[in-house]
């Protein structure tokens, strides 16, 4: 992780879909998944932050599938992001901090990935390597989606 592309990938009709990110290629094993309503909301506040800051990306298009390509450093931002807002009930409510990982303004920012390996040692650890499905399983996901908006709510 944190070395080379990410895709940022969306499916569905605008209203429910399902949002993944994955690395290294677009057929790569999901890093986090969330399918739903929430999905719709959480694609289109990143991609309204990723267009705010005119960060570079590039996006394409194939029916109701969606694939943006996004830089390292974005990506890592963005699955910080996603797994915060995992199971938050007000996603937008923490696009402000996505800004500020972005701008590189975030307190205690370097600290973050421990967040994303807790998480996949905890999927790890109740569903063993490998298997099907994302690589943060949505217990783990849940879990480690909690502790990171309680600390960053007491920064």
């Amino acid at each position: 992780m944190g070395k080379g592309l990410y895709y940022l990938i969306y499916v569905g009709d605008g209203e429910r879909g399902v949002l993944s990110l994955r690395g290294l290629t677009p057929d790569s094993r999901d890093f986090i998944r969330i399918s739903g309503k929430r999905s719709a909301e959480l694609f289109n506040g990143v991609m309204s932050v990723i267009d705010a800051y005119a960060l570079k990306y590039s996006i394409s298009k194939d029916g109701d599938k969606t694939v943006v390509e996004l830089p390292a450093d974005v990506g890592y931002a963005v699955l910080i992001y996603l797994l915060l807002t995992y199971s938050a009930k007000e996603p937008n409510k923490w696009l402000n901090f996505l800004e500020r990982l972005l701008a590189g303004k975030a307190p205690l920012s370097k600290y973050l990935n421990v967040f994303v390996h807790l998480a996949i040692d905890l999927s790890n650890l109740k569903y063993g390597c490998g298997g099907r499905g994302a690589i943060i399983k949505p217990t783990a996901a849940r879990t480690v989606s909690s502790m990171m908006r309680v600390l960053i709510e007491n920064l």
